[in-house]
């Protein structure tokens, strides 16, 4: 049976919200989604690649729009081994220079160190909440809706 996630991650991929910061926007997302099976936030010392699971339908190139889908599985794979020092990619479709981040996902996903999630939440969040937790972590985020 699959289940429901939500993440919150920050638009800047580095970004990192200090202790205080990260623990009250976790609360308040708690005040909002109650019926979530669990709310937490966690920061990772290498960015993460957050996706929507089963629901990743395209990557797309940001300079031509082709479909990265050929090459992306193996940059990611790459990214994965070797860290940072493969974050940047040049694409094989234009010869462009850009970020795994930069890339564009259908829907949206993306790379982050500070990551809120929502697991089963009853509701999606509405942008007045999504502005407040930006608010309170001092950085605007960017929904990842994920069936897992």
């Amino acid at each position: 049976m699959s289940s429901n996630q939500l993440f919150l991650i920050p638009d800047v991929p580095e970004y990192a919200p200090n202790q205080s910061a990260a623990r009250q926007a976790r609360d308040f997302l708690k005040s909002v989604l109650p019926d979530a099976d669990e709310v937490k936030s966690e920061l990772n010392d290498a960015l993460i690649f957050v996706d929507p699971g089963a629901n990743l339908e395209l990557v797309a190139c940001p300079q031509c729009g082709r479909n990265a889908g050929k090459w992306w599985g193996e940059a990611l794979q790459n990214y994965r081994r070797n860290g940072a020092a493969a974050f940047v990619v040049v694409t094989p479709c234009c010869g462009k220079r850009t970020s795994l981040d930069g890339l564009h996902y259908r829907p949206t996903a993306g790379f982050a160190r500070f990551v809120l999630s929502a697991h089963n939440p009853v509701r999606a969040i509405t942008r007045k909440e999504r502005q407040q937790l930006s608010r309170l972590v001092g950085c605007n985020l960017r929904e990842v809706s994920a069936v897992v």
